[in-house]
């Protein structure tokens, strides 16, 4: 796995700002002139183990992605789903009176699908709750709506915790007094810390775990079998048909690969090298860091996966190992010299070129090697091309040939030059000129 890696050392957090903005403009230019530019985002994402701020990621859009995006339309605002603000769709109830708070037998039954068969209610009204445990030994019981995931990352941010993690048997039974998978935020003890899920407001008659095993309750009320939240919290894992909460708009969701990631990293790791600079005064001052990834292997998968065809790779101009493939069909000198003298003529323009002069390939294999490789644009010169534009070009006599030769490549007319982009598939005959114009040399 190979990494272009970079970092930044700045007095302030002003300083890093402007700095860390110039290195994302930066990046989205490397992204542009890779051929990327367009369907490459600068997305929020997780700072994971190394800030406790979000790292901006840059995410190719792809079907094939191993990651969920979350974009709010008509803007530039992208999320990894990791982080994604979410709203829920209300819950469409119309005027429903409360009913009878009703427990359930559910031996077993532990899952939503199940739930929803066995105790016949929508999946929107019924509720996930799990219990937790902070590295502090807070134990925290989180609440969603059926058919969400808590988000562990916005959960541990909103309970101010370094780490946290799904509370083992032992602990659910000595919290809950229940086997997992039948917690619910019923006669909790007061110890534990509830979380609960903005998607969990404005509903009645709602089903809940009660802490029983192999029981559920159904037809729960805020206020009148529990306390409602003074505040709910979004700590779930957003999906499609959430809303975005600034701007209430629906999400558009994309898949794509992570092809580089900026993150700043605030005193962390200076801190812990005893990395300080002195000011003005001779005082010892934090530096602030940043640190700048592009996952150079990994980009080069995503371009070879979009940048392709049934025929091979379709190589982007700057990446491609040569501009032109230059193809010779025919062995005979009157066709090597034309080969030759243009191979010569496009070097000094400053184009690379590979010169496929094998003479035991037929046409048809070096032109499907020529789309294999992807190479932007193949040129062809053959001896058939050649006498398409001087009939007398083919004669016994060496010599004669190569005076007409002469007179078709002083010829600007002369389309004797078979040019086809490796992208458009379409061959056409140029002259020399139309060949150097269409390749901008």
């Amino acid at each position: 796995f190979v990494m272009k890696d970079a970092y930044s050392f700045a007095r302030n957090q002003d300083e890093h700002s402007e700095i860390y903005e110039k290195m994302a403009t930066a990046y989205s230019r490397v992204y542009d002139r890779l051929g990327l530019g367009e369907i490459t985002f600068r997305t929020k994402a997780d700072g994971g183990y190394f800030t406790d701020r979000n790292s901006d990621e840059y995410q190719t859009l792809s079907a094939l992605g191993e990651d969920t995006l979350y974009h709010v339309p008509d803007t530039d605002l992208w999320y990894n789903e990791e982080i994604a603000p979410a709203e829920a769709p209300k819950v469409k109830q119309g005027d429903v009176a409360e009913k009878s708070l009703e427990n359930i037998k559910a031996d077993g039954v532990i899952g939503v699908d199940e739930l929803v068969k066995h105790l016949n209610v929508a999946t929107e009204l019924t509720t996930k709750t799990m219990i937790y445990q902070t590295d502090s030994g807070e134990i925290v019981a989180a609440a969603v709506r059926g058919g969400y995931d808590i988000n562990e990352i916005k959960l541990r941010k909103v309970v101010g915790a370094k780490s946290l993690k799904l509370a083992d048997a032992e602990t659910i039974k000595r919290v809950t007094g229940a086997e997992i998978g039948y917690a619910g935020l019923l006669n909790l003890p007061d110890s534990v810390r509830i979380v609960v899920d903005e998607s969990c407001a404005d509903r009645v008659n709602f089903e809940m775990g009660n802490n029983v095993t192999g029981e559920h309750t159904i037809n729960v009320n805020w206020g009148r079998d529990l306390n409602e939240p003074e505040r709910y919290y979004d700590v779930k894992t957003a999906k499609a048909g959430d809303f975005h909460p600034e701007s209430g708009k629906v999400y558009e969701v994309e898949k794509g690969v992570e092809v580089g990631n900026i993150f700043s990293l605030e005193s962390k790791y200076p801190d812990a090298l005893g990395l300080y600079y002195s000011d003005d005064n001779g005082e010892q001052q934090h530096i602030v860091m940043g640190c700048y990834g592009i996952g150079v292997s990994r980009l080069f998968g995503v371009i070879a996966e979009i940048f392709a065809d049934d025929r091979g790779l379709i190589w982007p101009e700057n990446l491609a190992p040569f501009k032109v493939c230059l193809i010779q069909i025919g062995d005979d000198e009157t066709v090597k010299n034309a080969v030759e003298k243009l191979y010569k003529d496009l070097q000094k323009s400053g184009i690379e070129v590979l010169w496929d002069d094998r003479t035991t390939a037929r046409p048809g294999e070096k032109f499907a090697d020529a789309d294999l490789m992807g190479i932007p644009h193949r040129v062809v010169i053959s001896q058939k091309n050649l006498k398409t534009c001087h009939s007398e070009l083919v004669s016994e006599s060496q010599e004669k040939n190569e005076e007409i030769l002469k007179l078709v490549q002083d010829d600007k007319n002369a389309k004797f030059i078979e040019y086809k982009s490796r992208k458009s598939g379409e061959a056409e005959m140029l002259t020399v000129d139309e060949l150097f114009a269409k390749l901008g040399a």
